[in-house]
């Protein structure tokens, strides 16, 4: 899906799938965008890592790994998502620090929230920081609303408490969905 934003500062990128051959280079993608998560303080860790391979690869195998590249297929940015509750779960978005605000993630995000409405899903779900500028209210520009934890669907929910089980502060943490609407 080509994206070209009219604003001329902005990169002109595609969004395609992700495949196991991009698995390095998302991770360093990962890395390297952590790093304005623990300069927001919405991190545990002061070293950056990397979403496990694993994960990656049930993502990639659902196709729901969606890779935003420049005109020589080098990666800006990506979104690993799973299916879960009958929902879209948004595990992962990154992009290159050098590409942070330029229309990427929304327009990965855009593009994962087109994918689930094809695919019938009731809408899509995350976990977020609260307070992180990028986060939360990124999140609420693009129609997703805060939810308690014991309304989330259930594997929302078990990411929030594993995520307070890994020393996350829960006065930070924040459940968000965005609920598909009958028209499409």
């Amino acid at each position: 899906m080509p994206v070209n934003d009219s604003n001329a500062e902005r990169p002109i990128f595609t969004i395609r799938l992700g495949g196991s051959s991009d698995l390095k280079v998302l991770a360093q993608v990962e890395i390297d965008a952590n790093w304005s998560l623990i300069t927001a303080g919405a991190s545990v860790s002061t070293s950056p890592s990397a979403t496990p391979r694993h994960l990656m690869e049930q993502a990639i195998s659902e196709k729901l790994v969606f890779i935003a590249v420049d005109e020589l297929d080098q990666p800006l940015g990506f979104l690993a998502g799973l299916e879960r509750d009958g929902g879209l779960y948004i595990g992962e978005i990154d992009v290159w620090r050098e590409w942070q605000g330029k229309g990427i993630g929304s327009a990965l995000i855009r593009h994962a929230l087109h994918i689930g409405r094809e695919r019938g899903l009731w809408g899509a779900m995350l976990s977020t920081d609260r307070y992180a500028p990028f986060n939360m209210p990124f999140y609420e520009k693009l129609g997703f609303f805060e939810i308690s934890v014991t309304e989330a669907p259930t594997a929302l929910s078990a990411v929030i408490h594993d995520e307070l089980d890994r020393g996350h502060n829960p006065a930070r943490r924040v459940a968000m969905i965005h609920r598909f609407s009958v028209e499409g």
